[in-house]
């Protein structure tokens, strides 16, 4: 076996040198905490300012990076998720509540934009776990508005129009489709339904 001038885990040390922690490293690796600390003092000695690197590489990543705490709350959610075949919700159970309740606090995060990446890797791992119920069905009221209003195009050959229509039918179209030109205008319309929207409907921005 090589000595130990030689690294036995150089992607152990890329990721050290890149900010990741020990506890990370063994948690990605699959190792004991032990024996990557163990590692890493060793290389220290073979490579001089491997620590000085891994401390300033470590400041400079994103204050929202995982905790142990974060960790152990996320490797329940997995569990969870991987039993029950879908992710928490209200509930009499009060595992479950818990984890519904940290679920909420990560969803508000990342609409807040304070989330790490780090957290959004690992949570994406979940699924689709920025949907709520709730979400799920406004979605596909959206989605059905949408279709309407392509079927409604395709009619007449023209957009709906929400003051000057000619049905009752018309005038909710129009004025669902005011609503979205609204949310453009604020910038509030995600990207996926502004992509949505010029797919179906191209030029739709320039109708009103």
């Amino acid at each position: 076996m090589a000595g130990w001038e030689i690294s036995r885990h150089p992607e152990w040390d890329l990721m050290y040198v890149a900010g990741l922690t020990a506890r990370e490293i063994a948690d990605l690796c699959g190792w004991s905490l032990s024996t990557v600390h163990f590692h890493l003092r060793r290389r220290e000695k073979y490579q001089p300012g491997f620590q000085s690197e891994h401390a300033e590489a470590l400041a400079a990543r994103h204050p929202d990076r995982p905790s142990p705490r974060w960790r152990k709350q996320m490797t329940a959610m997995k569990e969870f998720t991987a039993t029950s075949g879908r992710l928490p919700e209200t509930s009499t159970d009060s595992d479950e509540i818990r984890l519904h309740t940290w679920l909420v606090s990560q969803r508000r995060s990342d609409i807040r934009g304070e989330m790490s990446p780090g957290k959004k890797y690992l949570l994406d791992s979940l699924g689709d776990w920025r949907s709520t119920p709730r979400k799920e069905v406004l979605e596909r009221h959206w989605l059905e508005r949408l279709q309407m209003v392509s079927d409604f195009y395709s009619q007449t050959e023209r957009l709906p129009r929400y003051r000057s229509y000619t049905t009752e039918l018309e005038h909710t179209l129009g004025v669902w489709l005011h609503v979205q030109h609204q949310s453009r205008s604020q910038k509030k319309l995600s990207i996926d339904r502004r992509d949505k929207l010029d797919a179906t409907l191209p030029g739709w921005k320039s109708s009103q």
